[in-house]
Formats: structure tokens, sequence, C-alpha cells
């Protein structure tokens, strides 16, 4: 019982180190590539979703992701 606990919880600690990195790299897309991001968007939109809001605020949309990124790294650390 110990060890598939121990399992999940290795798992569950796997994802959100995945969720965390994901979130620091849009972040830093956002911050320094806003062209590319726009240019994604607009080769996208049609199919997945329009985010023309957090293009008209890619600093601050940046910076959101890349300190949610941050806190999700800390609480992993923490999780041990």
């Amino acid at each position: 019982m110990e060890g598939e606990i121990r399992n999940f919880l290795i798992g569950i600690r796997s994802i959100i180190m995945f969720l965390g990195v994901i979130l620091i790299i849009f972040g830093i897309f956002f911050i320094f590539f806003p062209r590319l991001i726009k240019k994604i968007n607009e080769l996208g939109k049609k199919i997945l979703f329009n985010d023309e809001g957090a293009l008209k605020h890619n600093v601050t949309t940046g910076i959101i992701f890349i300190i949610i990124g941050i806190i999700i790294f800390l609480i992993n650390f923490f999780l041990r």
C-alpha cells in the first residue's frame, strides 16, 4: 500500500513539475516573443482559441505565467 501511494505522489509531482515548466516557457514567450505568439494565435484562432486580450497585455500575462510556474516549482519541492 505504501508503495502505491508513493508511486502516485511521484506521478503527481512529475505532472506538477511539467506544468511549471510549461508555464515558465509560456511566460518567457509572452514577454520576449509576442510576435511569435501572435502568429501562432492567427494560425490557430479558428481551430483552438482566441486570446487577443492576453496579447494586448503580453508582459503582464507573461509575468503571471512565470509567477504561477515558480509557485508550482516551490510547491513541488515542499511536497518532498
